[in-house]
């Protein structure tokens, strides 16, 4: 047997022993993630945002959404009411807030329609000159109380029924669970808006 046999059988069991160490760049355990896919998953995994991050637009921001979106649905409302019953978007929803309660005081209508005094007043004052509301003190002269006239709760039935509509209208292009997460966000969202009415103390960095 020549020296160049006798090394073979060495050579071999080098690179058995060899084997069992992995190579650079040979597949890893089955069982365990490959360190290429850990990287993966790491860089598709939700990173949370910054709050110092700045929106590119005001476009971008959910306070602009929500108000270009209330804005765009009051514009609809104002449209039709005034072409359909000669009533202004104000006037609509005296009448409704007092069509709901019978009747009601100036200052409890003012802040139900997110008025001040002075604009609600204004507003009744041209509803009482229409006829569609009806002033009455109550107690020692200390306090007006507002209800419909008979002419007052007839517009405001019809005007229901249109508002009626226009809402069946809106959640039509809305899936079941777009209108339960909408019915659940709206609160949370007008909690906090009112939160931050009480001054910049109480707003949290990234609003609007």
């Amino acid at each position: 047997m020549t020296a160049e046999t006798e090394k073979l059988p060495r050579r071999r069991a080098s690179k058995q022993g060899a084997s069992s160490a992995p190579e650079p760049g040979s597949p890893e355990p089955a069982g365990k993630p490959s360190r290429g896919a850990r990287r993966t998953a790491k860089a598709a995994s939700p990173q949370p945002a910054s709050a110092d991050a700045a929106p590119a637009s005001i476009r971008d921001l959910l306070s602009y959404k929500l108000s270009a979106t209330a804005n765009m649905i009051s514009r609809s409302a104002s449209l039709r009411f005034r072409q359909e019953f000669e009533v202004s978007l104000g006037e609509w929803r005296t009448l409704a807030l007092v069509g709901a309660e019978q009747a009601m005081s100036l200052n409890n209508l003012a802040r139900a329609a997110n008025l001040d005094k002075g604009q609600m007043s204004r507003v009744v004052s041209s509803l009482v000159a229409r006829g569609l509301i009806a002033r009455k003190t109550a107690g020692e002269g200390r306090t007006v109380d507002l209800s419909l006239t008979r002419q007052g709760e007839q517009l405001h039935r019809r005007l229901m029924r249109v508002a009626g509509e226009r809402n069946l209208a809106f959640l039509a292009c809305l899936t079941d669970v777009e209108r339960a997460a909408l019915e659940t966000a709206l609160p949370k969202l007008h909690a906090l808006a009112r939160a931050l009415c009480h001054g910049p103390a109480a707003r949290p960095r990234g609003t609007g």
